[in-house]
């Protein structure tokens, strides 16, 4: 008798179910007022545990739901965040390229002036390393700027070009204006790499929208070229010549 029972409240219960997910007929709202009626300990607990198995099911859908918004990133939003994350990658990669890269003539710079023939040439070299000091600290605050750590990554070819210079040294003789004619040209290689290096940096911080780090970057740039200009005028004006005629003396 029981069991006929529950089982019929099953039904009724079952229409009731039909009636929360809106596609009972309402005349099924008779059916469970006369329900619960004739068994109300039974309808009450039977209610209870269908409303709870109906709210489970309602969270899990919005869950299901959720989820699949945010995984559901397209072939074109995939390729756009892909791009960007490449991007910025080789931006930073860059960054900490030309920062190991000034910190490293920070320490090769010295020597160089040490070993120039001419005191223009000298002083020079001595105002670019004042200089190169200033950028390093600038560099880092581009860093901060984008919200990463300063940090360097070996740069090959200032490593290569400092061992130009320290090779010039070697194989020319002291005092020789055609050391200092080597050292310039070296010294504009560095300048001319260094001149690339924040001329994309700035770009690449435009296009990202760092516009406070190209602001920096452009600064350091100007002043890289501004080097550059340097050097070739005393190459120009005296040294070149110089070099030139100092063995037919």
């Amino acid at each position: 008798m029981i069991k006929n029972i529950i089982n019929m409240l099953n039904i009724k219960l079952n229409l009731l179910h039909s009636i929360l997910n809106g596609s009972a007929h309402p005349n099924y709202f008779l059916l469970i007022w006369q329900l619960s009626i004739a068994q109300p300990f039974l309808f009450n607990l039977l209610i209870h545990l269908k409303l709870m198995l109906y709210m489970k099911s309602k969270k899990e859908n919005v869950a299901s739901n959720a989820e699949n918004t945010k995984l559901s990133y397209g072939p074109l939003e995939k390729k756009m965040a892909k791009g960007e994350n490449l991007f910025h990658d080789l931006f930073i990669n860059a960054l900490k390229d030309i920062y190991w890269a000034e910190k490293y003539l920070l320490k090769a710079l010295p020597k160089v002036a040490k070993s120039a023939t001419t005191t223009e040439l000298r002083e020079t070299i001595n105002d670019h390393l004042l200089e190169t000091e200033e950028q390093e600290k600038k560099l880092v605050r581009v860093f901060e700027l984008i919200g990463e750590k300063p940090q360097g990554k070996k740069c090959e070819a200032m490593e290569g070009l400092v061992m130009e210079a320290n090779e010039i040294i070697n194989e020319t003789d002291a005092g020789s204006y055609s050391r200092d004619a080597a050292l310039i040209m070296t010294a504009q290689k560095i300048e001319h790499y260094q001149i690339a290096s924040y001329g994309s940096l700035k770009e690449f911080a435009k296009t990202m929208g760092h516009h406070d780090a190209v602001l920096i970057l452009n600064e350091i740039l100007e002043e890289e070229k501004k080097a550059d200009q340097e050097l070739n005028e005393i190459a120009i004006s005296r040294i070149n010549e110089q070099a030139r005629t100092e063995w037919l003396s």
